[in-house]
C-alpha cells in the first residue's frame, strides 16, 4: 500500500512537473517562431534615468516630447528601425499606446539623476512590475518593448532591457540587458540611435543566441 501511494506521488508529480516545463518552454519558444503573432509595444522610457550637463534639455515636457517622438520615428522610419528583421518576424504589428501611456505619466522631476548606480538598478523582478502596467486587455500573442533603464551622455550610450512578454497575463517571457552607442545632432536623434543600435544587436547577434538557450 505504501509503495502504491509513493507511485501515484511520484506520477503527479512527474505530470506536473512536465506539465509546466513544456508550458514554459512552449511560452518562450514562441518568440523564436515567425508565425508567432507578435506585436512591437514601443520603447518604455517611464523609469529611465539620464546623466549628463545639459539637465535643462531634458526637464519638463521637453523630455517627454522627445520620448515620444523617438517612438514615432521607430514607426515613421520604418525601413531603417526595421521591426521584421529585428526579431525575425514578418508579420510584427505596431501598437503603442500601452507604453506611450506610461510615458506620458513619466514623473519629470525624477529623470535626471547624480546616482550613477542608478545606471543599473533594474532586475528581472523590476521589469516585470513595469509591464504589469501596461493596458493590454488581454491580448494574445507576444509583445516585445524596450525598456530604457538609463541614457548617459558621458558615455555616451543608453541601457536598455528587451523585453517579451506572454500579452494575456503580462507575464516577462524573456528580459535581456543590452547597451547602444548614442550619437547625432538634437535630443531625438542622440538617443533614437542608441535605440537602432539595440535593434542591430538584437537582429544580427543577440536573436540567434537566444534561440540557441531556449
Amino acid at each position: 500500500m505504501k509503495h502504491t501511494y509513493l507511485f501515484s506521488w511520484f506520477l503527479v508529480s512527474l505530470l506536473t512537473f512536465t506539465t509546466w516545463n513544456s508550458g514554459w518552454s512552449q511560452d518562450r519558444s514562441d518568440i523564436f517562431n515567425p508565425k508567432t503573432s507578435m506585436v512591437w509595444l514601443g520603447v518604455d522610457f517611464s523609469e529611465a534615468r539620464y546623466f549628463g550637463d545639459d539637465k535643462d534639455a531634458v526637464s519638463g515636457d521637453a523630455i517627454k516630447s522627445v520620448f515620444e517622438r523617438i517612438n514615432d520615428l521607430i514607426i515613421n522610419e520604418s525601413d531603417k528601425y526595421n521591426l521584421r528583421n529585428a526579431f525575425h518576424n514578418k508579420a510584427i504589428s505596431t501598437e503603442i499606446l500601452a507604453v506611450t501611456t506610461v510615458n506620458d505619466a513619466t514623473d519629470d522631476s525624477a529623470i535626471v539623476s547624480e546616482d550613477k548606480g542608478d545606471y543599473t538598478r533594474m532586475d528581472d523582478a523590476f521589469i516585470q512590475n513595469m509591464v504589469k502596467r501596461y493596458a493590454l486587455d488581454s491580448k494574445k500573442g507576444v509583445g516585445v518593448v524596450f525598456i530604457v533603464e538609463g541614457m548617459d551622455k558621458s558615455r555616451p550610450e543608453a541601457a536598455i532591457w528587451v523585453t517579451y512578454i506572454r500579452m494575456s497575463d503580462q507575464s516577462v517571457l524573456l528580459t535581456k540587458r543590452l547597451t547602444g552607442k548614442a550619437g547625432g545632432f538634437g535630443l531625438r536623434n542622440f538617443w533614437a540611435s542608441a535605440v537602432h543600435k539595440v535593434l542591430l544587436e538584437v537582429e544580427k547577434k543577440e536573436f540567434n543566441k537566444w534561440k540557441r538557450q531556449k
